[in-house]
């Protein structure tokens, strides 16, 4: 079971059983913060409330924050104190009264300057066996001495207390609750109604054990009653003329990458009085990397009442990436105040990858080497599709399998962190500083610790020493040799109410891992902040649990348990494939150029003739077998003679690749007392190598292979009608003659050519 989810089941019993008005705070609140400090005993220092976080002091502290960060609340409450103990410095105190307490008393919370003043002491009076009279008394001193220097201050009821059944003192309770209410009205939060028995003691609903001190449950009724008092908006005081500025920027869509359109929200106010005009503005974005630049202007659709604001979209172009600068300007004329009209907001985007790719080109069957560069850090991966697809590969490089034709290949480049980040953080209230902390971390996932961030109340330059240990610290607080050294982190502190960050520590965690951790000061002089409480506290979130234990003290010398450390983890966990923005998949190709040529078909030509060759263009280069270059090549068949010409030529194109063919050229005499009738004589392959196939029409034939002297090298009897096949075998490379005699003479020219 987590436990991380019983304070919210709580709060929201709470909100359901505990009576109080709705609350909403107009916009000057929020548009400005206030310094509230809270005087008062037990109760307001956090009894009964675990972990402290549910005070409702504490809880009042977190929601004031809320609205504005600036807000201050300081808590000088101490458990045990009563009216006595908060009296002014100087104060008279009467015998056998306890005295004042002048680090924590109306003259310390004065001295803060404070915007307000709250004041929680619920029965210690009463139980100390102080008079109604004398206690009113008191108040009426720290009530004067408040408006004396002109502080609002609101004075908190008593509380129901269980007294054993004494009703003398439960009257006692009831009249000062009375008498508060009577006196110092409207400024009272009332911290009795509901909370009280039939018998106007503690109800057992709100009881944390002990009949004092409320839960958790009680602790947040207290809290509501402070908060819908709205002591902001009853602080606030607008001024006697408008005041119009740009209150607030807030992302809207506003992806890491950025965008071509990006829309930021603008929040306009006016903290003055109301404005009969609508307000114009004026916006301008700049690139502070030197990218494009953008402004505009535009006016509210409806003019703003006092303390109304108002929110405008803007449509950004950020897609470049990059900081940027957003500055807001209002422009009313009634504007009595100029020093607020301008806002600056500043953000940055990663920006879309450039991605840009190279193709390669090769011949034939290949494989090629595509590649794709972007801005330095991308990461790039390789598809076979322009949608979904196939994964093939990452990296800048990408080689092909082999490939015979044209192939398009896809890659998109990838920018950002490839993993999950989260945090979990403990308290930020502190009541004792101290030279060292343990505490235990589970992991619930396998995760990396990146840093830790810790409030350090010693100013200057420190330096915080880590040191870790597998398992658990409990029962290892002040054994050195349990322990391993990390390293030490310089910081330096210039606000001791901030947090400092260490790191980066990058320490790993399995599934179900546990750490225990002790952070410590190298000066044994200086502290860090942590919260003392009934019990560890555990928090949770879905990949880390943070137990928070045990104060240290420096270099293992002492254990005080339990205490909640100041504190939150940094860590990051998981895989993100897509990183945190990509450009489109572009596509790149994988050329195969396969070139092709054609000199023509073999041919025999009179030795009087000529021939011109022409390999075709679109080729970067020519060879041809008789040592010429270029695109075409003429034979003269009165130079060259009588003979067989066989022609090669050898090309490249633009990427290298080869291509090639070969002619046979014969140039012989051709004549003959009869026109041949080759049509009737049928003979192949021609030129032939072995074999000769020959077909006649029908009838008996005599048929001989004449060579280029006349000579008869070869004779054969056929019958036509039929294919016949003549061997070769022992004819030597030539022009020659086919001639058949039967009841006619044809013939036919044959080239032979191994």
């Amino acid at each position: 079971m987590r436990f991380k989810f019983l304070p919210l089941l709580c709060l929201l019993l709470g909100a359901v059983l505990v009576p109080g008005r709705s609350i909403s705070q107009n916009a000057c609140v929020k548009d400005t913060f206030f310094h509230i400090v809270v005087l008062g005993s037990s109760t307001a220092a956090g009894s009964g409330a675990s972990p402290s976080d549910s005070s409702w002091v504490n809880r009042y502290r977190d929601y004031l924050q809320g609205l504005n960060p600036g807000y201050q609340l300081t808590n000088l409450a101490v458990g045990g104190y009563s009216t006595y103990r908060i009296m002014p410095t100087g104060f008279a105190t009467p015998a056998n009264r306890p005295t004042v307490d002048t680090l924590r008393n109306i003259t310390a919370a004065i001295a803060l300057n404070p915007s307000a003043i709250i004041v929680n002491l619920p029965s210690n009076d009463v139980s100390q066996g102080f008079s109604v009279q004398e206690q009113m008394d008191n108040w009426d001193t720290v009530w004067t001495h408040a408006q004396n220097a002109s502080i609002p201050i609101w004075i908190c009821t008593t509380q129901p207390k269980n007294y054993g059944g004494n009703m003398t003192n439960i009257q006692k309770q009831v009249d000062v609750r009375d008498s508060i209410w009577a006196r110092y009205s409207p400024r009272v939060l009332d911290f009795w109604t509901g909370l009280n028995s039939p018998t106007n003691e503690l109800d057992p609903t709100y009881d944390s054990g002990d009949g004092t001190h409320l839960n958790n449950l009680g602790h947040y009724t207290l809290f509501t009653r402070a908060r819908n008092e709205n002591i902001p908006a009853q602080l606030y005081v607008p001024p006697p003329y408008v005041d119009a500025t740009p209150l607030t920027v807030t992302p809207m869509f506003a992806p890491p990458c950025g965008d071509s359109m990006a829309v930021y929200e603008i929040t306009l106010i006016n903290r003055g009085q109301a404005d009969n005009q609508p307000l114009p503005y004026s916006w301008s974005l700049q690139s502070l990397g030197g990218g494009m630049n953008q402004s505009g202007n535009g006016t509210t659709a409806s003019t703003l009442a006092s303390c109304e604001d108002t929110a405008v979209p803007l449509v950004l172009q950020t897609a470049d990436g990059g900081d940027y600068e957003l500055q807001v300007i209002t422009q009313s004329l009634a504007d009595g105040n100029l020093t607020n009209d301008t806002l600056t907001y500043t953000f940055s985007t990663l920006g879309l990858p450039a991605l840009t790719a190279q193709s390669d080109t090769g011949c034939g069957t290949s494989q090629l080497l595509l590649s794709a560069t972007s801005q330095p850090g991308d990461s790039f991966r390789w598809y076979d599709a322009a949608v979904g697809g196939n994964l093939l590969g990452a990296g800048t490089q990408f080689t092909t399998p082999p490939i015979s034709s044209t192939t398009s290949y896809f890659v998109e480049a990838l920018r950002g962190e490839f993993f999950f980040r989260n945090s979990l953080a403990t308290t930020q209230n502190n009541n004792i500083n101290w030279n060292g902390t343990m505490f235990d971390l589970v992991a619930d996932s396998a995760l990396v610790l990146d840093s830790f961030a810790l409030k350090v109340t010693s100013a200057g330059a420190q330096d915080v020493v880590v040191r870790t240990r597998n398992g658990t610290h409990l029962g290892y607080e002040t054994n050195a040799g349990a322990w391993t050294t990390l390293g030490s982190f310089p910081v330096t502190v210039t606000n001791t109410d901030s947090f400092v960050t260490i790191g980066p520590l990058n320490i790993a965690l399995g599934a179900g891992d546990s750490l225990g951790v002790y952070l410590s000061l190298a000066n044994s002089a200086s502290t860090l902040g942590y919260q003392s409480m009934g019990q560890p506290a555990l928090r949770a979130t879905d990949e880390l649990q943070i137990i928070t234990g045990s104060g240290a003290s420096f270099n293992f010398g002492g254990n005080f348990y339990p205490r909640d450390w100041n504190g939150e983890v940094f860590y990051h966990f998981g895989t993100k494939p897509d990183g945190d923005c990509q450009s489109d998949r572009v596509a790149v190709e994988a050329v195969i150029s396969n070139p092709a040529l054609f000199l023509g078909n073999d041919t025999i030509l009179n030795v009087t003739s000529s021939i011109t060759l022409d390999a075709g263009a679109g080729f970067a280069t020519y060879q041809w077998s008789n040592g010429q270059g270029g695109q075409t090549i003429t034979l003269d068949g009165t130079q060259l003679g009588t003979g067989v010409y066989p022609i090669t030529v050898q090309a490249l194109d633009a990427n290298g690749c080869p291509a090639s063919d070969t002619i046979i050229v014969v140039f012989a005499p051709l004549v003959s007392t009869q026109a041949p009738q080759a049509a009737q004589l049928t003979a192949w392959p021609n030129p032939a190598t072995d074999a000769l196939n020959v077909f006649l029409p029908a009838g008996e034939w005599e048929v001989e292979l004449v060579d280029g002297w006349g000579r008869v090298v070869g004779k054969w009897e056929m019958d036509g009608l039929q294919t016949e096949s003549l061997s070769l075998d022992q004819m030597a490379n030539g022009l020659y003659w086919l001639v058949a005699k039967g009841n006619e003479r044809l013939n036919r020219p044959i080239i032979i050519y191994r």
